[in-house]
């Protein structure tokens, strides 16, 4: 139980216990070594230098760090994580080693004192560097973009409590072992970290694999080159906040110590204030750190994460100048400073430090490496020698004091904050990139040139149709000057489908000059298809000329040559045409074979006069389906409102359903009235309702979302509700008005509220062998649920990025689902992010149950009082389907106090299932009038429903229910 609480308290959750303990171990190793190498290279340099040397210890560490981080670059490209880490720790315990038998040996030597004093200052830094590069590099091995928001901060309170321990034990030990002897201690550190990491690789192998990364499509993502990683634009902000961060910590501190030191003038005043300092700094980063940083990361993202270092140090150094310019006394100016120096460490600590480790985690494995590597090992330490070269113009040159310092600050703090809200905007992005992990197909071609003009002439030359047609469309595209003359050069291919598609495209540009050719065309092509094309596109150049030539071939059995003629005529051969092409038009029609008709339908279609759309009517009521569906495509050409109602009776059609539904789709916004009529004619008939929502999806037009829109106003039933989302979504709707943001996060906590009570429905029900189908029905209502709310939040962002992550977390890979919740943890609103986490989080069942509770709390209730409440729910919460699953557990149930329940649940579907498991479930409960209360049930259209009502009162006509029920 107090494990359980404490995991609970630090937002620990399964699987994440034994790597977090052992980071946590490895940072308290880590600290040890930090503690009292730092102290002994403090002291033996002070003892030997003035503190001025110091801005030159800056620049010689800055230079050694940064010929370690250009070696750490070379060697991530070839080494494993586990071996680059190994060897990193191995240097430095080399190092140690080195200093301690140096010191061990030749200490005393006066001569050569200095150069270990000073040597050991230099490598203090990268000491720290490198020590910080491989306990966060293998942190962020270990742990996810969303673990890590939680537990980044966590994982560092070892080492904080390393420093106040170590710290508070230094005066007794140097006192006890001398100060060269703390190098020991700094080297067990080291070899307690090289042990846990060690341990860590075997235990958890598969975190330090760079397995190859592939995109949607399967296609192995290739390994960007470092120059070319760094020039993209999220790196370089990432490098420019670094630098800045790391120049300001130097700043904040020279300025702390000039204070403190103006202040305090001997030695035991500036002893007690700094232990009290480093007591209170401690504490704080220890609380701040297990306790506040990953609740306050997770809650609010990497907003609190990156601006709250530069706004809270902003405000302290502007109090302090402000008080500094105005008071002019040293006390409060001091105090500031001390805050503003508390601040500083504490949010680097329990803020910066942990969102630095999550910016890297969109990063591919290999790629996170070599860019922590060049940030930790080459930009910071850069920044710390231009700091110190700062700092010493500063000093030395212009000798300005520390308050003229904290107003040159301000400058540097203002770039602070505008790159940390670049960067954050920017953060989003490459989180979206890394989840959608997509490459581009192909490349862009420029037809701008002449060389690629002519590589598309040429390919007209080619024996395939498909280049061919392809070469001719792009300049066509391109308005090429010669295009007419391609069309006519393309007559003589000898593929028919070339020549079919120039004659129609000599007919859709009224390319007059052709004439002549098509006119001899007609006398060699021996294609059926391309001859009635050929007959059609001479009517349409030669006006009313060509009913001479075209004439007889109206009376040829080939259906391509007839069909071709009797549109040319129809629409470009004058009175002449259409009588003769009319009346040939009209017997078939009346045709008693079924293809003549569907010739007509065609026909009328290609003619394209929406006047001629009498014969349709009575076509869309023929008994053949080959007619109908030629009817209807036709009616997708002529686009005659009056057609509509007629398209609409088809859609109930299975034979010709999907035909009618594309000739909804072709008449556009003309068909959105009838639409909107058949949804509230329909309304007890989702199927239907269903299909027409679909239609509306894809009209997908600006008043289509205004009727779908006017709909969301009184929900239909949950079926027809899940498409109303889907075609919104479909349509491009996205919230406009405040209003309407406010109506869709209503819906959101509707789904919500509703995904609670199922669940409270679960519990309190159990599962046995009754409600086994109810529960797995209840989890199919959760993941259709989980499912709307995301088509409701593609309502309020941009859908691609909201279902790219609902992809993800799906996926089987724990990273991708990690970066699907980063990702909508930076998209969506913090009010809705409550709302929804925990049905996205890894949770059992009972754990999302228990957060969710919160929110809207349940009451225990026992089994009868849960399926009365599902047999009162409406079917605007509750499908059909559940809806009869709750009616067979009932009738399974030996309570008969629900029968009153079941009884309103029959009068009130029109469902067929939902009717006849009611009637089943009622006759089951055994109610004594239950003759009289069927009996109104016989007069139901429905002979299946008749049958189950009779063997239920006359047992002896033998039907069982098991034929009848389906459940």
């Amino acid at each position: 139980m107090l494990k359980n609480s404490l995991a609970n308290a630090l937002n620990i959750r399964g699987g994440e216990g034994l790597p977090l303990m052992l980071l946590l171990v490895h940072s308290f190793f880590k600290g040890i070594s930090t503690v009292f190498f730092e102290t002994t290279a403090n002291t033996l340099f002070l003892k030997e230098f003035d503190s001025q040397y110091l801005p030159y210890v800056y620049m010689a560490t800055a230079v050694l760090s940064i010929s370690f981080g250009i070696i750490y670059s070379k060697l991530e490209a070839q080494l494993s994580p586990d071996k680059l880490l190994t060897y990193t720790i191995s240097l430095l315990w080399v190092m140690l080693l080195f200093f301690y038998l140096s010191l061990s040996l030749f200490g005393e030597i006066q001569a050569v004192a200095p150069f270990f004093a000073i040597t050991m200052m230099i490598w203090k830094g990268v000491h720290w560097i490198l020590l910080t590069l491989e306990f966060w590099a293998l942190a962020g091995l270990m742990f996810n973009v969303r673990q890590g928001k939680r537990l980044f901060g966590l994982t560092s309170t070892g080492d904080i409590i390393a420093i106040i321990l170590g710290g508070a034990s230094v005066s007794f030990l140097v006192k006890w072992i001398g100060t060269t002897n703390l190098l020991l201690i700094s080297l067990i550190g080291v070899t307690g970290s090289l042990l846990i990491l060690r341990y860590i690789t075997h235990v958890f192998p598969k975190n330090f694999i760079i397995t190859v990364e592939k995109d949607n499509n399967g296609e192995e993502i290739s390994r960007k080159p470092l120059s070319e990683l760094i020039k993209e634009p999220y790196v370089i902000l990432f490098f420019i906040i670094s630098a800045i961060s790391s120049m300001g910590y130097y700043f904040v501190d020279f300025i702390f110590y000039d204070t403190v030191g103006a202040h305090y003038t001997h030695e035991e005043e500036l002893a007690g204030f700094f232990g009290l300092f480093f007591a209170l700094l401690g504490f704080i980063n220890f609380i701040s750190s297990a306790l506040l940083s990953g609740r306050l990361l997770t809650r609010y993202g990497l907003t609190v994460g990156l601006l709250s270092l530069p706004v809270i140090v902003f405000i302290t150094t502007g109090l302090s100048v402000s008080v500094g310019i105005l008071n002019g006394t040293v006390g409060a100016f001091l105090w500031l400073v001390t805050l503003m120096k508390l601040f500083d460490e504490v949010l680097r600590t329990a803020f910066e430090s942990p969102t630095f480790r999550i910016l890297y985690q969109p990063f591919p494995v290999a790629e996170r490496l070599r860019i922590q590597g060049v940030r930790e090992s080459i930009v910071e330490p850069t920044a710390v020698g231009v700091a110190g070269i700062l700092l010493l113009v500063c000093n030395l040159v212009f000798q300005l004091s520390a308050l003229h310092l904290a107003m040159l600050f301000l400058i540097p703090l203002s770039a602070w904050i505008l790159v940390a809200f670049l960067l954050r905007k920017n953060y989003t992005k490459v989180l979206m990139n890394a989840l959608s992990n997509r490459k581009l197909n192909g490349l862009s071609l420029s037809l701008e040139d002449g060389s690629s003009v002519a590589v598309l002439q040429k390919g007209l030359e080619s024996p395939l149709a498909g280049e061919v047609i392809y070469c001719l469309n792009t300049l066509e595209e391109m308005e090429h000057n010669n295009i007419n003359s391609f069309f006519i050069k393309l007559l003589e291919h000898s593929q028919a489908e070339v020549r079919i598609h120039a004659l129609r495209k000599i007919e859709q540009y009224n390319v007059t000059e052709a004439v002549k050719i098509v006119n001899q065309h007609l006398l060699i092509e021996t294609n059926a298809t391309a001859l009635g094309t050929a007959i059609r596109t001479f009517c349409a150049i030669s006006d009313a000329e060509a009913f001479e030539h075209v004439a007889t071939y109206t009376n040829v059995s080939n259906p391509n040559i007839k069909k071709g003629a009797i549109v040319g005529l129809l629409k470009n051969g004058g009175i002449d045409g259409v009588l003769a092409a009319g009346e040939t038009l009209n017997a078939l029609l009346i045709s008693p074979h079924a293809h003549e008709r569907c010739l007509a339908a065609d026909i009328l279609g290609d003619v394209g006069i929406t006047s001629f759309y009498r014969p349709l009517i009575k076509l869309l009521h023929d008994n053949d389906v080959c007619v109908r569906r030629a009817a209807l495509s036709a009616c997708s050409k002529l686009k005659n409102p009056k057609l509509l109602p007629l398209v609409l009776e088809n859609l109930s059609h299975t034979d010709v359903r999907e035909t009618a539904a594309a000739t909804l789709v072709a008449f556009g916004d003309a068909a959105l009235p009838v639409l909107e009529q058949g949804l509230h004619r329909q309304e007890n008939n989702y199927p239907i309702q269903i299909r027409l929502l679909k239609v509306c999806a894809r009209i997908g037009s600006h008043a289509t979302i205004t009727l779908l829109k006017s709909l969301l106003q009184s929900p239909p039933r949950r079926e027809v509700y899940c498409q109303l989302l889907k075609s919104l979504v479909a349509s491009g709707y996205r919230v406009q008005t405040a209003s309407e943001e406010k109506q869709i996060e209503h819906f959101i906590e509707r789904e919500v509220r509703q995904i609670t009570l199922w669940l409270a429905s679960i519990q309190d029900m159990g599962i046995d062998s009754i409600t086994a189908l109810l529960v797995q029905s209840l989890h199919n209502e959760i993941q259709k649920s989980q499912e709307l709310i995301f088509f409701l939040l593609a309502f309020l962002h941009p859908a691609k990025s909201i279902f790219q992550a609902q992809r993800e977390l799906l996926d089987d890979s724990t990273e991708k689902r990690a970066y699907a919740l980063e990702a909508l943890d930076n998209i969506i609103s913090h009010d809705i992010k409550i709302l929804i986490f925990p049905l996205l989080d890894n949770l059992s069942p009972a754990q999302r149950l228990a957060r969710l509770t919160t929110l809207f709390p349940q009451t225990r209730k026992n089994r009868e009082t849960r399926l009365r409440e599902m047999l009162d729910s409406t079917y605007v919460s509750t499908t059909a389907w559940t809806k009869a699953c709750t009616l067979f557990v009932v009738g399974k149930s030996p309570s008969t106090t629900l029968q009153a329940a079941v009884l309103t649940v029959l009068e009130q579907a029109t469902d067929p299932l939902v009717r006849e498991t009611a009637i089943w479930a009622l006759a089951h409960l055994k109610p004594a009038d239950l003759q009289v209360k069927l009996r109104p049930y016989m007069k139901d259209t429905s002979p299946h429903i008749i049958e189950l009502i009779q063997s239920l009162l006359h047992p002896e006509l033998s039907i069982s229910l098991t034929h009848s029920s389906p459940i």
